[in-house]
């Protein structure tokens, strides 16, 4: 499988162990027949491990997210890691080159999954990065930052009960962990509905790249990637614990 190609199908574990795999997955077509593609990396080390996938933009103005990712692949020790990390920086490719928050056909994806495989346009695109991606995953971080005018803190959502779930949202280091499920329709309780570990990270405000929140997602991440043995290294506490809530509300 080359560099950069774009592919129908993507079978994770065929990458070839010891290398990066950047590439485009067809999803849907437009009303043109244009090919919607998503953008993915696949790092897969050199020894068997988990998973982990790291997703961002579901809603197209939160780019914070994408830069998180790209990072956290620049910082892969490869040659010593074990198992293979998927980013996908951009889920919604639509609504990120429309620089806006929802789909081409004005659906919100984050209330939209696991989608549908017969539906309009939105319902379709969910459903198959459900089946051809997100279930070849056993851990899942998807990236978010707050909504049109609207100001946001690094904080982490995540079913507490779940004592693994527990502890990805804690290796983040976030001031603020937001203990519930997850309403349905988002990526994350889609994940956890196919018994996939996930949490959600908010990483401050839309339509910015901020870089000192990057730079605490990316330390939360790696963490993620030494407590699961996948790097080598020391994972980094937090300064002071998080605060946990059991619900939100705007300001």
């Amino acid at each position: 499988m080359g560099d950069s190609c774009t592919v129908d199908e993507l079978d994770i574990i065929s990458i070839s162990a010891g290398t990066v795999w950047k590439g485009y997955l067809n999803l849907v077509s437009d009303g043109l027949g244009n090919k919607i593609a998503l953008p993915i990396m696949v790092a897969r080390g050199r020894s068997p491990g988990p998973v982990v996938g790291l997703t961002a933009a579901v809603h197209g103005n939160e780019i914070n997210g994408l830069k998180v990712i790209h990072r956290v692949f620049k910082k892969l020790d490869l040659n010593n890691l074990y198992g293979i990390v998927v980013g996908l920086p951009v889920v919604n490719v639509p609504g990120y080159l429309l620089r806006q928050r929802e789909f081409n056909d004005r659906f919100d994806l984050n209330k939209k999954m696991p989608g549908a495989p017969n539906g309009n346009m939105s319902d379709i695109y969910c459903s198959r990065i459900i089946e051809k991606i997100i279930r070849q995953v056993n851990y899942l971080v998807d990236l978010h930052t707050a909504s049109f005018g609207r100001i946001n803190s690094y904080y982490a959502r995540a079913d507490l009960s779940n004592p693994i779930i527990k502890q990805l949202a804690l290796l983040q280091n976030s001031q603020i962990i937001l203990n519930n499920t997850g309403p349905s329709g988002t990526l994350r309780r889609a994940a956890i509905d196919l018994n996939i570990p996930s949490i959600t990270i908010e990483l401050r405000d839309p339509h910015v790249i901020q870089k000192e929140v990057v730079e605490e997602s990316v330390t939360g991440i790696i963490n993620i990637l030494k407590e699961l043995k996948m790097q080598p290294g020391e994972i980094v506490s937090a300064v002071k614990p998080a605060v946990i809530c059991s619900r939100s509300y705007w300001l």
